[in-house]
């Protein structure tokens, strides 16, 4: 994998590091030679850090952006990714630097308070699903490619395919269960049939 092509960015925070996408990010971010800052339970600190987590925040009881400010003496990361929310994704313009990146997956931030020409961010959904249901054709092809991407990765054994429990399809309900109380490491597999 090449080096990141955005010249100077050099720091990532990835939020729920421990959960599938989070996880995943902190992989990829690590390959493409950025320092990783992820916010996590402390019980799963050395998950994330055994993905490549440089720098693991307790969001319980650490305060994210003072953390942030500290180990990047005051500049902020040059990009986040927000798996988590609104909320979340609007404290993150606090910990950008300048001219940073955001993406977000479960929430746009509120940048009425962003005094322009100041922050300079620039902010990205990150939508697959509506990739595929645009129905426009590069988008689809482009959705393959990071997927087939993705996948020789995983079958090459660069990456930790996060799997952490194999469920049998009888146990489906309790799996879903699971996933609703965001405190799943990792990814949950139910078996369809044996």
């Amino acid at each position: 994998m090449q080096k990141l092509n955005t010249r100077d960015k050099e720091t990532i925070l990835v939020h729920a590091g421990a959960g599938g996408v989070g996880g995943y990010a902190i992989q990829l971010a690590k390959k493409l030679g950025l320092k990783v800052f992820t916010t996590a339970s402390p019980e799963n600190f050395d998950w994330v850090t055994s993905l490549g987590a440089d720098v693991a925040i307790d969001y319980n009881v650490e305060d994210v952006t003072e953390k942030i400010m500290e180990e990047t003496d005051g500049r902020g990361v040059d990009l986040i990714l927000n798996t988590v929310g609104r909320d979340v994704a609007t404290a993150d313009l606090d910990r950008l630097a300048f001219s940073g990146q955001l993406a977000y997956i479960a929430g746009p931030p509120d940048t009425s308070n962003v005094k322009g020409f100041t922050l300079s961010p620039s902010i990205h959904e990150v939508a697959l699903g509506a990739a595929h249901a645009s129905k426009d054709e590069r988008a689809i092809r482009n959705l393959a490619y990071m997927a087939e991407e993705l996948m020789k990765l995983l079958e090459a054994g660069e990456l930790n395919d996060l799997v952490t429990d194999v469920l049998p399809f009888e146990r489906l309900k309790d799996g879903l269960e699971q996933l609703q109380t965001r405190k799943v490491r990792g990814k949950l597999i139910v078996r369809m049939r044996d």
